[in-house]
């Protein structure tokens, strides 16, 4: 109850928020391929660049003063290249248009995360990538029923859960 009192008062930051919920993404990833006992520091959240592929899609936003319009029948997808508390490096085939982009991230048990970043640069790789440097801003908190349709068009439904009247359930 405190705690809700507190925040009346200090309002809440939206970047360290979704920092802190990067940092558990690669926590959960460290963990993952981590032996026990081994390499155990007092803390995981660093900021040092880990290297870690995870497939993402990559959804282009429009930044309004109010809110944020996301149109998920635009993803397209993407793996990252390295990830960090303060945002994100991912290999592309598209150079991405625009300032912001909405990031889907899935944990390890596939529950998509969605992080709005701004991007902040585009470098031509060999192969025809191109490898995209992201600043985390916030988490976009997409309700069931988008994620269902984002689910739907990434085709990441079960196939009883493939009918089209699935996502009007919500």
């Amino acid at each position: 109850m405190l705690d809700r009192i507190a925040r009346l008062f200090r309002p809440e930051d939206a970047q360290k928020k979704a920092s802190l919920a990067l940092a558990r993404l690669i926590s959960q990833h460290n963990l993952e391929t981590l032996p026990f006992r081994e390499g155990v520091s007092p803390t995981r959240r660093k900021s040092d660049s880990q290297q870690v592929a995870v497939g993402v899609w990559l959804i282009p936003c429009e930044i309004n003063a109010k809110d944020t319009v996301i149109n998920f029948s635009a993803a397209s997808p993407a793996i990252t290249y390295d990830l960090r508390r303060s945002g994100i490096g991912i290999l592309s085939r598209e150079v991405m248009k625009g300032s912001h982009v909405v990031v889907a991230m899935p944990d390890m048990e596939s529950v998509w995360r969605f992080f709005e970043c701004k991007i902040v640069h585009q470098s031509k790789r060999p192969g025809g990538w191109h490898l995209i440097g992201l600043f985390v801003q916030r988490i976009v908190e997409a309700d069931p029923r988008e994620v269902t349709l984002f689910r739907l068009q990434i085709g990441d439904l079960p196939e009883k859960a493939q009918a089209p009247e699935f996502a009007t359930r919500w």
